[in-house]
């Protein structure tokens, strides 16, 4: 992230005072994450399906920050 122009001055940060909802870039940025942690835990997209990848022990459906996990109760230890 850059600051805009005129409160650049070395040595100091931007504290932010609020969250930074709305920002289009850093839903990307969140979205890639989430999908590279999935793939590194064995999970693979669903294709032709958004936010929906699995494994043969569950499944997991996500939008943005609200995560929907799917199992058959004998993989209940696994999904914990």
């Amino acid at each position: 992230m850059q600051c805009l122009a005129g409160f650049i001055k070395p040595g100091f940060y931007l504290l932010a005072l609020r969250a930074l909802y709305g920002f289009t870039f850093l839903l990307l940025l969140w979205n890639d994450e989430i999908k590279a942690t999935l793939v590194d835990l064995g999970l693979n997209p669903i294709l032709r399906v958004n936010c929906v990848y699995s494994n043969k022990h569950l499944t997991i459906i996500f939008y943005i920050d609200n995560f929907v996990l799917v199992y058959p109760k004998k993989y209940e230890d696994y999904a914990d």
